[in-house]
């Protein structure tokens, strides 16, 4: 599908330009290319409706009972899933978002700007951009608890070089608290969608539990925000994991006070990257 923009703007030439999908929600927003190889979400007050060529490229998904989009046959919604109910959004602008469409657009030929590769190539930059997100939603999950049974989240990174790197040398403190007639359970992760599944919905269940804000779990809107920021968690998680072809293992440690502490550690030749989740119990 083409449209040509109305006249010379700062960041709009006059001329015709491919859309690549259309989100018409409240506004109607036009994803184009431009030439800087930026992919950029412009209103379509700009274009001339009139010059539009080969509507029919593009196909229409309902997003809610407001608006829909309109998108290419590789960006339908079975062309954007990420896990079994997890799919990415064209115009989200999460890690797992904005990835996952760059990579759909360049498998079908578009020229990515060498600020989205930097990204998509280097493994330190990815993890410092979901390290953010995750952390974040570690800091809610603290500030939902009660202060005395809190859910921690967390992830940390380490390149291969560092002295760190064994897993009972960076948790020594978490095994001097296991009991003697205690192991650590250690196990290779077949689907880590479903392991992401699993630990998150145990540390939002126990903070659930123990919240001293029972009514923001019992509103349907704020306890969607919390379960969204989640998802969000998994979903970049499972992007990465698929970006730097990672080996997963998982660390159970049960703690003698009760605690428990399940370790999720990322590893490939270059780095080990360890995802924390921790129910303690004071």
């Amino acid at each position: 599908m083409k449209i040509k923009a109305k006249e010379n703007i700062d960041f709009l030439e006059s001329k015709y330009y491919d859309i690549i999908a259309v989100d018409a929600r409240v506004m109607e927003f036009y994803l184009i290319q431009l030439n800087s190889n930026e992919f950029c979400w412009i209103e379509s007050q700009y274009f001339d409706k009139q010059t539009i060529e080969r509507s029919d490229l593009l196909i229409e998904e309902k997003i809610n009972r407001s608006g829909h989009q309109k998108v290419p046959f590789f960006m339908l919604k079975k062309e954007r899933q990420i896990g079994k109910d997890k799919y990415w959004q064209i115009h989200g602008n999460e890690f797992c978002d904005v990835v996952s469409l760059h990579l759909a657009l360049s498998n079908y030929g578009f020229s990515i700007s060498p600020e989205v590769q930097e990204i998509l190539n280097n493994e330190s930059t990815q993890f410092h951009i979901i390290e953010q997100q995750i952390n974040q939603v570690g800091k809610t999950l603290m500030l939902l608890g009660n202060g005395y049974f809190p859910s921690i989240v967390s992830i940390h990174r380490i390149s291969k070089n560092s002295p760190k790197q064994n897993i009972r040398q960076e948790f020594q403190l978490d095994f001097h608290y296991m009991r003697n007639d205690q192991n650590v359970e250690e196990s290779n992760v077949i689907t880590l969608d479903n392991t992401l599944d699993e630990l998150f919905d145990w540390s939002y269940n126990y903070v659930k539990v123990f919240s001293k804000y029972p009514k923001i779990f019992e509103d349907d809107y704020w306890n969607n925000q919390i379960l969204e920021m989640i998802s969000t968690c998994k979903k970049n998680l499972l992007v990465y994991n698929q970006l730097n072809t990672l080996k997963t293992k998982r660390y159970f440690l049960p703690q003698s006070d009760g605690s428990e502490i399940n370790l999720l550690q990322f590893e490939n030749e270059h780095s080990k990257t360890t995802l924390r989740i921790q129910n303690e119990v004071h």
